[in-house]
Order: C-alpha cells, then sequence, then structure tokens
C-alpha cells in the first residue's frame, strides 16, 4: 500500500509524524501513576465523653467535671431569671455522655447535654432558686465547674 501525501496533506502529515513520535515516547518512558489528589485532612471530631459530679462534704463543694476528648474552646452564659448555668464547647461535634445527668445537691438541679449546632456541644446545668456560687476551670481533658459556698471566682 502506498500513501501519497499531496500539498494539501501536509498538515496531515505532520499530523501522523507527530502522532508516531509521541507513541515512540511512551514506549521508551516508564508509565506514571495518575497522580492522586490527597484528601485534605479533616480535623478530629471532638467529643464530649462523661459528664460526672462528687459532693466533697468537708469542703462542703460540689464538683461537676465534663470531660471532652479532643481540642475545643467554651463559652459560658450565665443566666439569672431562669437559674441556668450553660457552657457551650465550640468545635465538638458529638456528645457521648447522658443527656441527663440528675443531681438534686447543693443548689444543683440537673446536667442536661446535647449537640446545639454540628460543631457546638451544650451543657446546662440547671439550677434551684438562688445562684449558687461557682467556679469554671478547663484543661485539655476537659472542664471543671465547682459549686460551694466560698467559692471564688478565676476570671
Amino acid at each position: 500500500m502506498e500513501v501519497i501525501l499531496k500539498h494539501s496533506a501536509k498538515p496531515l502529515w505532520g499530523l501522523c509524524l507527530g502522532l508516531a513520535l509521541g507513541l515512540a515516547l511512551t514506549s521508551v518512558l516508564p508509565a506514571q501513576e495518575p497522580s492522586q489528589a490527597a484528601a485534605p485532612q479533616q480535623p478530629a471530631a471532638s467529643v464530649i465523653k462523661e459528664i460526672s459530679f462528687q459532693k466533697i462534704d468537708i469542703a462542703e463543694q460540689l464538683q461537676i467535671t465534663i470531660s471532652v476528648e479532643g481540642p475545643f474552646l467554651i463559652e459560658t452564659t450565665e443566666l439569672v431569671v431562669s437559674k441556668r448555668l450553660i457552657i457551650d464547647f465550640n468545635s465538638v461535634s458529638q456528645v457521648m455522655a447522658q443527656p441527663l445527668t440528675q443531681v438534686n445537691d447543693m443548689g444543683v438541679l440537673n446536667i442536661r447535654a446535647g449537640q446545639y449546632q454540628p460543631t457546638v456541644a451544650r451543657v446546662v446545668i440547671d439550677l434551684a432558686d438562688n445562684f449558687p456560687s461557682h467556679r469554671i476551670s478547663s484543661d485539655k481533658d476537659g472542664v471543671k465547674v465547682v459549686f460551694g459556698k466560698d467559692i471564688a471566682r478565676i476570671p
């Protein structure tokens, strides 16, 4: 078979030559895997693991411990009229603790926990008639709220 290239076929001839050269190079060069874009690293979801309380009779205090796994920030709100202490845990997307813990001691009635927004968990401490003195502190493992007569607030 004979191929005759005419003047009008010159661009086709260049295309054929380019394809042949490209095929020759691919057989010489090692095959490369298609690059896969690395999936963006999602931050680990922080979780409220457990809520517990302990009465310390000798100090006349009630200590509430909220255990958190992962990074978090807190915002607190005191509702004097409705007698609630609200602690919002920003960057927490799951609550594994019991949704309701009954206390009924030292001015604390209940502790409620739930997912307020997709990345904000909320713990509400329902209080008796008087808003008791309390102190809130946090560390990498969670939050402690201490209620008692002579509790000095830490600014």
